[in-house]
């Protein structure tokens, strides 16, 4: 009995130690949440415009750009803080800033929202000597920026920038709007999507044909007829897209300039005016495209390329038609990317012609804050005067405050408190608006990965395409020589066995050439597969806050959708060449039975042994090719690619953009020479 009284009495005693600790803990948090309430908050230095409910920031940090025209500004909407913006402030400190302002309201006005055109949010606000103009921010960056930071850009990289322009374009077209200043500088980039911009030099014109245009833009990329001060038409903003085209196929550089000579804008207006256009040899391009530049750049406004006529050319108007782009991905059935992918096995030359035009919409759900209680304002009131006066100095809360304040003397303290609630209030907005920017570059960062990563993929498929061919080159080959022995009189022993030689040797060729597209084509499936079942913990460098973002976002649906496709490619792919060719290396039941037990470290041998065998082959069969020696010299050159796929040789592996394989694929096809291009590729199969 008395153990069990003591053992009740200690047992009492921690009882009330606990609770004294615990009103003590409760004390001490209560005193560390006093603190941190009444923690001074460091004062955000905005701008509020009253009858909105946008903000614009007045950190000196926070200005975005800068010009003759202004400067550009982070804002900040209360009503809908899930949006990022930017403010343009105009100084209207002369008449012709009043007049170009004024014509910039009216096409504004008139624009309709587009995803290749910057979206603006809110015009019609003005103070007595400013304008803003209320606009999304572009995380991007401008188009010149983008082109600083690229060693090199492909032309696939080029075409896709100039189909997304043109669909920008279009709708200045079709609204009588003629630009008047396309340059790098005017074109911004957000989520990887190119947006035209600045309507500050733009003219609404009754007819887009041949009239009086004053001459205004930025001098190398104004067009020849404004220089001379002659009539012209929309075909001026087709001259500055010429030049912005040419300077991304050549590495910067001007059209009709000596990149060696620096040139005074006088002597460049008159060089430009007097000199024929001058193709550079290095990069080589297409004739496709250097055909089209050269028709921008016509000095003659009659001979030049129309815009009806841009938009109907063959490397523009599939991008054009956006109803079938978008639609090619709304159904997610395997049916259906069956379909797609026969369709796309039809049409496609290669790979890059399957990369449909990608629109990054990044829709991240954030924490959601109370918003402020705001006076309801009109959004666009009307401007009575030359310069309207809609601005205030200070934000409207800061306005009621001291109408508070002002009544009387002990409202102090509420006044201090509206004005931490006020601060409070920007500090959570700019916070929410700085995470999601974070958040929007997490998500193209890891977009990029997998996208590299399909690269890998689709370079499978390349090769399966190009061997394809030319099997079937020399297969006509063969039966080409089978006929002319045939019908040719008696031979030497020597020559029979030669030909015996060298029949037996394109055989050989054939035989691991069909086998090596059977076993290319299971890696690829087996490649996709594993893409569409990524793991943040295959990556370092994803971190699983951003792979929760980014499955959240409209990117990775849209990646979906693109895999979904390239799968339903590769089974028709393999499904097609199993049917033709059944009587080879394959019939259907030997195929199925090997796959069924086929894993990925059984491939890659079977790989590795298959191509190791090919490339042997090389040097004794290409002497053999005729015509067909640089395209037998650039699948060997991918075959070693995809030999070394999973080796630190492989040249993939210095790869950090999707882009970077186009590049590769045209510096191989187009930019190498064929003697360079053997001796490499000689110098790798004897190391093997």
């Amino acid at each position: 009995m008395k153990r069990e009284e003591q053992d009740r009495k200690s047992e009492f005693i921690t009882l009330l130690q606990k609770q004294e600790n615990g009103v003590q803990n409760g004390v001490q948090n209560n005193q560390e949440q006093t603190e941190k309430k009444s923690k001074p908050i460091r004062k955000v230095k905005v701008k509020a415009l009253k009858g909105s409910s946008y903000v614009i920031s007045l950190e000196d940090t926070d200005i975005v750009g800068e010009g003759s025209f202004g400067k550009v500004v982070r804002a900040y909407d209360i009503k809908n803080q899930n949006e990022d913006l930017v403010a343009k402030i105009i100084p209207l400190d002369d008449q012709q800033k009043y007049e170009s302002m004024q014509m910039e309201l009216k096409v504004l006005c008139k624009l309709p929202q587009h995803v290749n055109l910057v979206n603006y949010k809110k015009i019609k606000m003005s103070s007595q000597n400013k304008q803003y103009f209320i606009m999304d921010y572009c995380n991007g960056g401008t188009l010149t920026q983008y082109l600083k930071n690229q060693k090199k850009i492909s032309e696939n990289e080029i075409l896709e920038f100039l189909q997304q322009f043109c669909r920008g374009y279009r709708v200045l077209y079709k609204e009588g709007i003629i630009h008047r200043d396309i340059k790098p500088d005017n074109i911004l980039i957000h989520n990887r999507i190119f947006k035209i911009a600045d309507f500050g030099l733009a003219k609404i014109v009754d007819t887009l044909q041949v009239q009086n245009i004053s001459t205004r833009g930025t001098p190398l990329y104004i067009a020849p007829e404004l220089v001379k001060k002659e009539k012209a038409s929309s075909k001026v903003d087709m001259w500055s897209l010429g030049v912005i085209l040419f300077r991304m196929l050549f590495k910067g550089q001007y059209p009709f300039l000596d990149p060696l000579i620096k040139y005074d804008v006088p002597t460049a207006l008159k060089h430009i005016q007097q000199k024929k256009l001058i193709i550079p040899s290095n990069p080589q391009r297409s004739p496709e495209i250097i055909d089209l530049v050269k028709r921008m750049l016509e000095k003659d406004e009659s001979k030049r390329i129309s815009w009806e006529e841009l938009f109907s050319h063959n490397l523009i108007a599939f991008s054009l038609n956006e109803e079938e782009n978008e639609n090619l991905y709304d159904d997610l059935s395997e049916e259906s990317s069956l379909k797609a992918g026969k369709q796309l096995l039809k049409s496609s030359v290669f790979i890059k012609k399957m990369e449909v035009i990608r629109q990054s919409k990044i829709q991240i759900t954030h924490l959601s804050d109370k918003k402020p209680q705001q006076k309801k304002n009109s959004f666009d009131q009307p401007q009575n005067n030359k310069y309207s006066t809609d601005m205030e100095s200070s934000s409207s809360q800061e306005d009621e405050i001291k109408e508070n304040s002002q009544q009387q003397k002990e409202k102090k303290d509420d006044k201090f408190n509206m004005e931490q609630i006020n601060m409070k209030t920007m500090q959570t907005l700019i916070r929410h608006s700085q995470k999601r920017l974070k958040t929007n570059l997490a998500i193209n960062k890891i977009e990029d990965i997998l996208l590299n990563f399909r690269e890998k993929v689709l370079f499978l498929d390349v090769i399966c395409l190009r061997m394809m061919v030319m099997n079937k080159l020399v297969e006509r080959q063969l039966k080409q020589k089978q006929i002319k022995q045939s019908n040719s009189p008696k031979q030497n022993q020597n020559n029979i066995e030669n030909a015996d030689k060298s029949d037996k040797l394109l055989e050989q060729y054939f035989t691991h050439s069909q086998q090596g597209i059977f076993l290319l084509l299971e890696m690829a499936q087996i490649f996709n597969k594993q893409l569409q079942n990524f793991k943040p913990e295959q990556c370092p460098d994803i971190l699983k806050e951003e792979w929760n973002d980014f499955l959240m976002s409209d990117n990775q649906l849209n990646l979906s959708k693109l895999l979904k496709q390239d799968k339903g490619c590769l089974n028709e792919f393999a499904k097609q060449y199993i049917q033709e060719n059944e009587q080879t290396y394959f019939d259907k039941k030997e195929y199925h039975s090997f796959i069924s037990q086929l894993n990925m470290e059984r491939l890659l041998e079977e790989i590795h042994v298959n191509f190791q065998e090919l490339l042997k082959l090389f040097p004794k069969i290409y002497e053999q090719m005729g015509d067909y020696k640089k395209g037998l010299l650039i699948l060997f050159t991918y075959l070693f690619e995809a030999y070394s796929l999973n080796s630190d040789h492989c040249v993939f592996h210095d790869f950090k953009r999707f882009q970077d394989y186009w590049a590769y694929y045209e510096d191989i096809e187009q930019n190498r020479s064929e003697m360079d291009l053997y001796t490499q590729l000689v110098e790798n199969i004897n190391n093997i």
